[in-house]
């Protein structure tokens, strides 16, 4: 009782500690996921970014950035639950690779549906798949880029193998699909240009990658995915190579084995030459891909695996003209896939961006115009010839000039930007003078097809040249019968 003597007096009371808030099962912290990555085995692995650096610090005090700019920062989100498919709902099978499967799931507590590549490869008999796996998540989790598909969530079952990785689910179709269903169509005008449209995507793509040290190895139309509304994503980096920092699979391992695709390989790809193995070999597969646009074909095509890597050793490419005989390819995509697919890493494009501006270059104008390199003293056109072709002066000087008996009479010098051979072609008549290259010259050629190709896309500019050619042969006719009736 309060106050009764030989009572104790009541102690004050105690600060109460805050409650310890449980972590939902299986999370972890950044801390213990760097100890529990290094005591998996096997293999040992570890997070690390495209610089050879840990993503994860040795301690939880680190600022995070802002939410809006923390994707593409950190590796993808680790999860070690004891069931980590427990929040997805599957929803079926859409593919298989060497690996495993992918298929459809609904992520139950975002209530999104993603695409999840399941590992299904007994990890003690091939611990490089388990490598190649892990490398894959990482590697395009890091990618931060619009055309390459975010991952979410890499995840590992209670064996501290992988179990799965998710990432976006593309509604669309890949470019082989793209193409079977085009057919033939796939050449004309708004087709094509979609196309390079899809492939100039893929260069940005790639090139982002590029500037990580990540060269993708396995380009081709299958592994570009096209979305529904008009999303291009480059796919499938299993393959990928980087040239920069360590990484979980050490590719000396590949050496002297082919890696990747045969029908669409490079020389040195299908050679087993890694140490060759860069940016170069990246732009030969994109060049495989304009190729496939074209062709409808595989670069490397053949009845099997085995031969199409022969051909690809070798490096020879049937042109695409000898391929599609019936109708005319875009002379000055045949030229950059010529240069694309070169055998000699030399002779291709340094950079992806180099083929980028080249495409861009060809949606501009002019894509349809072949080019020509006539040597120092060669004759152009010749006088009396047919008229069939118009020319514009890209580079070097030429001379028109006109046979007077025996004697050559110069009529004039020609140098970039000027055109000659237009009035005959216009009123179809024999050629009246003959040109011949003063230094090595080259030049656009113009033909009826190329011109009408070049201004399919512009029905405006279209009528007005039609129009304006008509009126030209009308003068045209009217002077050479005041001429005839001058001469009578």
């Amino acid at each position: 009782m309060a106050g009764k003597k030989g009572t104790s007096k009541a102690s004050p009371p105690q600060r109460k500690r805050p409650p310890v808030r449980a972590s939902r099962p299986g999370a972890m912290t950044l801390k213990s996921v760097d100890l529990l990555l290094e005591d998996l085995n096997p293999p040992q692995v570890h997070i690390k970014g495209l610089d050879g650096k840990s993503q994860l610090p040795p301690t939880t005090k680190r600022k995070l950035p802002p939410p809006s700019k923390r994707r593409g920062t950190e590796a993808p989100v680790i999860s070690m639950a004891p069931d980590p498919r427990k929040h997805y709902f599957d929803d079926g099978e859409i593919g298989r690779g060497g690996m495993g499967a992918i298929r459809i799931a609904v992520d139950q507590r975002l209530h999104r549906r993603v695409a999840m590549k399941t590992f299904e490869s007994k990890p003690k008999a091939n611990s490089n798949l388990v490598r190649r796996f892990i490398d894959e998540a990482q590697i395009t989790g890091q990618l931060d880029h619009p055309n390459i598909a975010p991952v979410y969530e890499l995840a590992f079952d209670q064996g501290q193998t992988p179990a799965f990785f998710t990432m976006k689910l593309v509604q669309g179709k890949d470019l082989d699909a793209l193409l079977a269903e085009l057919g033939d169509d796939r050449l004309t005008g708004p087709n094509l240009e979609r196309l390079v449209q899809i492939l100039l995507k893929a260069c940005e793509a790639v090139s982002f990658a590029h500037s990580h040290g990540v060269i993708h190895r396995d380009l081709k139309p299958a592994n570009l995915m096209v979305g529904s509304h008009g999303q291009v994503y480059v796919m499938d980096w299993g393959l990928a190579l980087v040239r920069t920092g360590k990484r979980a699979y050490d590719p000396a391992q590949e050496r002297e084995r082919a890696v990747g695709t045969p029908a669409y390989m490079a020389p040195e790809q299908a050679s087993g030459r890694v140490e060759d193995i860069d940016e170069r070999t990246d732009v030969y597969g994109l060049g495989g891909i304009l190729y496939a646009m074209l062709t409808a074909k595989a670069p490397h095509a053949a009845g099997n695996a085995y031969a199409a890597l022969e051909k690809a050793r070798r490096g020879k490419v049937k042109p695409p003209a000898e391929v599609v005989k019936d109708r005319q390819l875009p002379p000055e995509l045949r030229r950059i896939t010529r240069k694309a697919l070169a055998t000699r890493r030399v002779d291709r494009y340094a950079t992806v961006t180099e083929l980028q501006q080249e495409l861009q270059q060809f949606l501009r104008g002019g894509g349809w115009l072949e080019t020509r390199t006539y040597a120092k003293g060669n004759e152009i056109i010749c006088e009396g010839d047919d008229a069939d072709e118009a020319f514009i002066v890209v580079e070097g000087t030429c001379e028109a000039f006109k046979m007077v008996g025996r004697k050559r009479v110069s009529l004039r010098r020609m140098g970039p930007g000027e055109v000659f051979g237009e009035t005959v072609f216009l009123t179809g008549k024999k050629r009246m003078a003959s040109v011949r290259a003063l230094d090595e010259v080259t030049v656009k050629v113009l033909n009826r097809e190329s011109l009408q190709q070049e201004l399919e896309g512009n029905s405006w500019m279209k009528s007005f040249v039609t129009v304006l050619a008509e009126r030209f042969r009308e003068v045209a006719t009217k002077l050479t019968d005041i001429t005839e009736g001058l001469s009578k």
